[in-house]
């Protein structure tokens, strides 16, 4: 029973998401969300941000900035992507949580004769964690859209 319920879950989610999908590209906002983040970028490549890739910091800083202005407002079409992105990676999480879990107990077992790998993997998880907590940090979800 629970694998049905799961399975419905994952279908009814999927056809939201294509007809978010469709109704993005319907809705002309391939061209707003493109305008968008042209000024975005534009906005956070400057002073010490040089590479986006490195959110905390400088560029993170410059987003916020770039973000607090009305002018700047996120298109409505785009945050309704975001929040569906959002909602979708919490689905994942509550469902799939205890599976990562197991998986990563598998993982150090097998490694376990080298923990520099493990040390590697720990500091890659550490500091995507850290970059998606700057990124959370700028959008919290409760701005007016554009």
């Amino acid at each position: 029973a629970e694998f049905g319920k799961q399975w419905y879950q994952r279908r009814v989610r999927g056809e939201a998401a294509k007809e978010a999908a469709a109704g993005f590209c319907d809705a002309g906002c391939v061209d707003q969300t493109a305008m968008f983040l042209k000024k975005l970028f534009s906005s956070m490549n400057r002073g010490q941000c040089t590479d986006a890739s490195v959110f905390c910091g400088a560029c993170e800083r410059n987003a916020a900035s770039f973000l607090r202005r009305k002018s700047n407002a996120i298109p409505c079409c785009l945050q309704d992507v975001i929040e569906q992105a959002i909602d979708g990676a919490q689905y994942v999480a509550d469902v799939y949580g205890d599976r990562a879990g197991e998986l990563e107990s598998y993982l150090r077992e097998k490694f376990a004769d080298q923990p520099e790998l493990i040390k590697q993997a720990e500091d890659a998880a550490a500091a995507a964690a850290a970059e998606l907590e700057c990124v959370s940090s700028v959008y919290d979800g409760t701005s007016s859209c554009a």
